[in-house]
């Protein structure tokens, strides 16, 4: 019967499975990180150089030591000092600019904050679901200038709950990662194109079959939109469902989404 009850809650919120995109703010955690630029140009003390440097680096998901403390890829931008990293990490990164910016001095940034969107991952309840995720985009102009000549970046930040996801720019190959293909599946869907999320999802479920987030998040696009992703009525709510069971191995609130599925007129 409670099972029951909180299904029937969520039936006033099925507009959680349509496209959801628009302009936002730009998340604070992105003004952190290119505002830290302007500070590393200050002369500091020790402890002020500090606080500015891990502010930066905590501006990035995985840099905080429990969650591996290397953070996210990041892009090639030092190349004009011969560094050619093929995996450089986001913390990796803040260092070498605190490196060139504040102790040699040789490097100066400017920027010029761009628009931000959010986009909205496939779910069932709306932004009430313990599983909702809005993603913000953000593009950022920015330029290195060192020894008298600019380089112009075109850099684009994703940020999730204040912590920036991805950072990516036109400088070297950017390795997908399964966050990265999460990311770029909801955006898709957010505008509608339901064929483009799939095959993102798809890409990661043949590496991470059991990744509980993408089942989850395939079984609502399926289940509502399979027909758009090239599956026949009846096909579609079957895989919906075959994802969403798998989901519901690790995810409880997936548990209320099948029986949902499995229930519909319930």
């Amino acid at each position: 019967m409670k099972i029951r009850n909180i299904i029937l809650s969520h039936l006033l919120l099925l507009f959680s499975v349509i496209s959801m995109t628009g302009k936002t703010a730009c998340p604070d955690v992105v003004k952190v990180f290119y505002g830290s630029y302007d500070k590393l140009e200050q002369q500091l003390n020790a402890n002020d150089l500090y606080e500015v440097t891990e502010a930066m680096r905590t501006c990035f998901m995985y840099s905080n030591d429990n969650e591996g403390g290397s953070g996210i890829q990041a892009p090639q931008d030092f190349f004009m000092f011969g560094r050619n990293d093929q995996r450089l990490t986001s913390s990796k990164y803040v260092f070498l600019a605190r490196t060139k910016i504040n102790e040699e001095r040789n490097l100066s940034v400017d920027y010029i904050l761009g628009e931000s969107y959010e986009y909205i991952s496939p779910d069932f309840g709306g932004k009430n679901s313990p599983m909702s995720e809005s993603i913000i985009e953000t593009v950022v102009t920015k330029t290195f200038v060192y020894n008298g000549e600019q380089t112009v970046f075109n850099d684009t930040i994703r940020s999730i709950n204040n912590r920036i996801t991805y950072f990516s720019n036109d400088r070297g190959v950017h390795i997908e990662s399964s966050r990265s293909l999460l990311d770029n599946a909801a955006k898709c869907f957010s505008k509608k194109d339901y064929k483009g999320a799939y095959d993102y999802y798809s890409k990661l479920l043949s590496q991470e079959p059991e990744n509980s987030i993408c089942n989850y998040r395939m079984g609502i696009l399926l289940f509502w939109h399979g027909k758009k992703c090239g599956f026949n009525s009846k096909k579609a709510k079957t895989e919906g469902i075959k994802h969403m069971r798998i989901a519901s191995k690790y995810i409880a609130y997936a548990d209320t989404v099948l029986y949902y599925m499995i229930h519909p007129s319930i």
